[in-house]
């Protein structure tokens, strides 16, 4: 009798943990064109980050990836999430509603290191790119140019 009772103790404590509640998903997509090494979800009223959900897996630019959050957090649903690259820049997204949507793509507009609009705007770098690229190319051309007629006179090459 004590076996039979140990049994469906076990039998229901088994069953318990299958249908335990489980936290919160969530899936993160990186759009940053950088390899995340680091990922940290917590709800938005705590005041440090969670464990590393990565565990030392990378996060590779366009790729997306479903997580389970730990059902400590309760009927939490205000979350923020936190991205390190492996330069250890890091994104973070303030309040997510994850009662409301499970799915995060972190951004270069997300980067904690300034506004990337303004500070990095690719317009501004193909037109700096490019007026230096022509200023050179004149530059060097001229200069070119210069040494070559200078070197045809001094030979007797060109005549007065």
């Amino acid at each position: 009798m004590k076996k039979t009772g140990m049994i469906l103790l076990f039998l229901l404590l088994g069953l318990g943990m299958l249908f335990a509640e489980t936290g919160r998903t969530v899936t993160v997509k990186n759009s940053t064109g950088y390899e995340f090494y680091y990922l940290y979800v917590s709800p938005s009223n705590w005041d440090n980050w969670e464990s590393d959900l990565l565990e030392g897996e990378y996060l590779y630019d366009g790729e997306e990836r479903q997580f389970t959050l730990s059902a400590e957090y309760g009927d939490e649903c205000i979350f923020d999430i936190k991205a390190v690259d492996l330069d250890d820049d890091s994104y973070t997204v303030f309040e997510v509603d994850l009662c409301t949507g499970s799915k995060v793509e972190i951004t270069m507009d997300n980067y904690d290191g300034g506004n990337y609009d303004e500070d990095y705007s690719t317009g501004s770098y193909d037109e700096g790119y490019q007026e230096g690229y022509t200023t050179g190319y004149k530059d060097a051309f001229s200069d070119a140019y210069r040494r070559g007629f200078m070197d045809g006179f001094e030979q007797g090459q060109i005549q007065d």
